[in-house]
């Protein structure tokens, strides 16, 4: 002899408003409720390799074969009051190339044009300042000093 199942047994609340096929709340006082199933969508694209921050063979440093220039772009910078701010495209290779000069045992002091400006560089005191003028003199740096 089976025994009709209860309202609560049934999954079946009753309400001032009629039965209700919400599970009664929980411990916690929320009411459980059966989340809708969608169709599944279109399958998603494949990750893309994971991106290095440095080059393949690039070490950090001044390269394997311990000549500037040999891995990663330097950016130069000059200081400002707000923080740092990169040289200009143009700029920035000229500094680069001026740079492994003087590393090599070229100039210290060389001239550099930063859109507009003239700005004559002092690798030695890793400084610059406006060519010909009484500028202050401003710090530079690369991102290999950051290092």
């Amino acid at each position: 002899d089976e025994s009709p199942l209860s309202a609560a047994e049934a999954g079946v609340a009753w309400s001032p408003y009629g039965p209700s096929t919400a599970i009664a709340p929980s411990v916690y006082g929320a009411a459980e409720v059966e989340a809708p199933s969608y169709p599944p969508g279109p399958p998603l694209p494949p990750m893309p390799p994971p991106v290095s921050p440095m080059p393949p063979g690039a070490s950090g440093g001044s390269g394997a074969s311990g000549s500037p220039g040999a891995s990663a772009p330097q950016i130069w910078e000059f200081k400002v009051r707000a923080g740092w701010e990169a040289f200009e495209g143009s700029a920035q290779r000229d500094l680069q190339q001026r740079y492994a000069e003087f590393l090599a045992g070229g100039e210290s002091r060389v001239t550099v044009k930063n859109g507009p400006h003239s700005i004559s560089i002092f690798f030695d005191k890793m400084s610059s300042k406006l060519a010909g003028g009484h500028d202050r003199i401003r710090p530079i740096r690369n991102s290999r000093d950051q290092e």
